[in-house]
């Protein structure tokens, strides 16, 4: 592991992703999230976000599927889907609120999130399900959630 003891994102994800069977080939990484990001990101989760998720922006500001698509989001969408589901009017009528919950990937595409639940850290990374405003539990880690999504342990 690179950087004193850090998790080298890139590399954990395409293994992943070639164990997983799904794909033949590695996603995409996108270039290293900027100091500024990174704080805005923190700064948007009032520092409850994970470092393990900091720690993959730093390598990675986001990630593509091998086919296309975002699998894990940038900075940029980020805060743009969280302040989205948190100021929309339509979200705020319909949906519990999003205030605890920090988005950050849609691995199969079809609206529905994954994210940390921010007031809940023995259950840290959720589903949340556009269609019915379900919530559930979905893994311990980002790694865990990395690892199920692609062996298929883990659905979108």
């Amino acid at each position: 592991m690179p950087n004193g003891g850090m998790t080298d994102w890139n590399r954990f994800i395409t293994q992943a992703i070639l164990k997983g069977g799904l794909h033949d080939k590695p996603g995409a990484f996108g270039p290293a999230a900027a100091k500024g990001e990174l704080e805005a990101v923190w700064k948007y989760s009032d520092g409850k976000i994970l470092s393990e998720l900091l720690e993959l922006l730093t390598q990675a500001n986001g990630v593509f599927f091998p086919g296309g698509g975002w699998f894990i989001f940038d900075t940029n969408r980020i805060l743009k889907d969280n302040e989205f589901c948190r100021t929309d009017q339509s979200c705020r009528e319909h949906c519990k609120p999003f205030d605890d919950i920090l988005f950050f990937a849609d691995p199969g595409g079809t609206g529905d999130y994954f994210g940390y639940d921010l007031a809940q850290p023995d259950k840290p990374i959720i589903r949340w399900m556009a269609i019915g405003d379900d919530r559930d539990w979905k893994a311990k880690d980002l790694k865990d959630l990395i690892e199920g999504f692609f062996s298929g342990r883990i659905g979108a």
